[in-house]
């Protein structure tokens, strides 16, 4: 008789695990650079455990005041942690079982959700048929009733990691106007779009200062680090998988993604993105992105990274005959991303990103047709200060702006527009779950945030914080407008397609497509928030948010003020 032998070790995962965005190690990260007043390359996410220590290594530890020390001391034993894994040389097998039971509850349901809204209401005249997946994904308040993480981890080289999950999908756990749960009992009101987290990674280092990683998730990207959700490229874009390849050094990071959007039996959606950050100087850093996104199949042509200006022009490669009449131009857009960020002093950051899809240069204002294209672009800006204290904690304090123009991620028609959308499999089978590429907000916003807060890392933190969100119309309603000229339908709501196809005067289109104010009777969204956390050991965490929301013209309807509590308890339990 053969023994079979299965080693327990008391192992970690390894060095070349994805962390995800959000995570406490990078405000870690990001406070202990600002303290030694040098930029952090580190914005982006998810970063491999290996990639954090390596800008960790580039420290000054001598530099860091004593409660610096403490937090960097922390950061480090965190990542180097042991978890449960089986060892079965050169393979460690993690596994793991968390829990998240959730409870929501609110005073008035004529306000939306907070985890689940896009903040126009939900009766205008645009928003019919969708539901809103952007404030939903990645929310402490909508995490899966039962999480089972398995880990391959082989000889720290290389990991495999994914995360079976169980839990309500959107509509289930929020199928009750005043009181929901987790807990539910109704098979068809569980999501089976699982699992949402699947990746496998690879990083190396080089002694000389420098490393690459390569790695493929199904979604989770972040571009940018800042309050509210980044509006260039945030984790909340729900897609389907994408393939990332990065090189980075303490004051240079190049990386290429390509990701697949959507794919279904009559649409292929493809993303092809280019970055680079720089830090000349310790106290200044400037990031550039171009990217391209494709209404067909996948092309080797777009991942040249000197290569992506304009396109190649392939806007007027995939159209036929009729698109051309109807839209001029079809099936791909361009995509650019600026990002600057200053620290004028000790522990303190000054931070802008730019996003754009859309602008109408003057040489191109000369002619009715140009001037019927809408400018898409958007600002945000923020102020952000971070003090590490002696216990190994850190205080924050931030204030944030957003602004996005009416046609921001929006093109001629829903295909080649800068969002993503998925059905669920079970209830509400015929409702898209829809993400912006950017920002919740999406497009026609203005959005503000202050904040402060404590936090002791894996023990307990408290934040404070005030949103403020005026918002028009325009939201992921408008795809569902069409107009049918007799050869085919097609998406009606773009100035340019409206003026091509005779629904608008030259007149008419230019005035929509140069105003750049919010569109419709505008609701204003503000919201009170206290929330925090508490660990009582490794294991378990408690988790709880109170918010007050008072809504002017809620629903865009003028004239209609409502407000309201929100109250969210969660425990997050874990076997290992």
């Amino acid at each position: 008789m053969t023994k079979v032998l299965l080693p327990l070790a008391s192992q970690g995962y390894g060095s070349q695990q994805l962390v995800p965005a959000g995570h406490w190690v990078y405000d870690s990260l990001s406070a202990l650079c600002l303290e030694t007043k040098f930029l952090s390359i580190a914005d982006n996410a998810p970063l491999s455990v290996k990639e954090i220590k390596f800008y960790l290594s580039c420290i000054d530890y001598d530099s860091l005041s004593y409660g610096g020390k403490v937090l960097y001391d922390k950061t480090l034993e965190y990542l180097n942690q042991h978890k449960f894994a089986i060892n079965l040389k050169p393979v460690k097998i993690g596994l793991n079982l968390n829990l998240n039971p959730t409870v929501l509850a609110r005073t008035n349901d004529n306000i939306e959700w907070s985890m689940a809204t896009d903040y126009t209401g939900k009766e205008n005249e645009y928003k019919d048929g969708y539901a809103v997946e952007s404030s939903y994904t990645g929310n402490d308040f909508t995490n899966p009733l039962a999480v089972i993480p398995v880990t391959f981890d082989i000889d720290d080289k290389f990991i495999i990691e994914t995360q079976f999950s169980l839990g309500p999908s959107q509509f289930g756990l929020l199928k009750d106007s005043y009181l929901n749960h987790n807990l539910r009992y109704d098979l068809s009101q569980y999501d089976f779009y699982t699992p949402k987290v699947a990746n496998a990674s690879f990083t190396h280092v080089f002694d000389s200062g420098w490393g690459f990683n390569l790695h493929v998730a199904r979604s989770g990207l972040q571009i940018g680090n800042t309050s509210t959700g980044s509006i260039i490229y945030n984790s909340t874009f729900d897609t389907n998988v994408y393939f990332h390849t990065e090189i980075f050094s303490r004051q240079f990071k190049y990386e290429m993604n390509v990701i697949e959007v959507n794919h279904s039996d009559n649409e292929e959606k493809f993303m092809y993105l280019h970055s680079m950050e720089v830090i000349p100087w310790k106290w200044l850093k400037i990031g550039f992105l171009e990217g391209t996104l494709i209404n067909g199949g996948f092309s080797l042509r777009y991942m040249n990274p000197l290569m992506i200006l304009h396109s190649f022009g392939t806007w007027t490669e995939l159209n036929t005959e009729w698109e051309e009449k109807v839209y001029g131009e079809a099936h791909t857009c361009a995509y650019m991303g600026l990002s600057l960020e200053i620290l004028p002093c000790r522990n303190t950051r000054i931070y802008v990103l730019y996003s754009q899809d859309e602008i109408q240069p003057p040489n191109e204002l000369t002619s009715d047709n140009g001037k019927s294209v809408p400018d898409g672009w958007g600002y945000q800006a923020g102020v952000e200060v971070k003090i590490p204290e002696e216990h190994g904690g850190w205080y924050a304090a931030g204030i944030e702006a957003i602004y996005t123009t009416p046609f921001l991620y929006i093109k001629q028609a829903k295909e080649w527009s800068l969002y993503s959308y998925r059905y669920n499999m079970q209830s509400n089978g015929d409702t898209p779950l829809c993400s912006w590429i950017g920002t919740p907000f999406g497009p026609d916003a203005i959005g503000f945030q202050a904040k402060f807060g404590y936090t002791m890392p894996k023990k307990w933190n408290a934040e404070a914080d005030y949103l403020f969100v005026a918002h028009g119309t325009h939201s992921f309603g408008i795809f569902s407008q069409y107009a049918d000229d007799g050869e085919g339908t097609y998406n009606s709501y773009y100035p340019a397609v409206k003026f091509r196809n005779g629904l608008y005067s030259a007149e008419d289109a230019e005035k929509e497509a140069r105003d750049f104010r919010l569109t419709g009777t505008v609701q204003f969204t503000n919201q009170l928030a206290v929330k925090g956390s508490y660990s009582f050991n490794d294991h378990i965490t408690a988790k709880a948010q109170l918010m007050y929301q008072f809504v002017f013209n809620n629903n865009n309807k003028s004239g209609n003020f409502q407000q309201g509590m929100e109250i969210a308890l969660a425990l997050n339990c874990s076997l290992f």
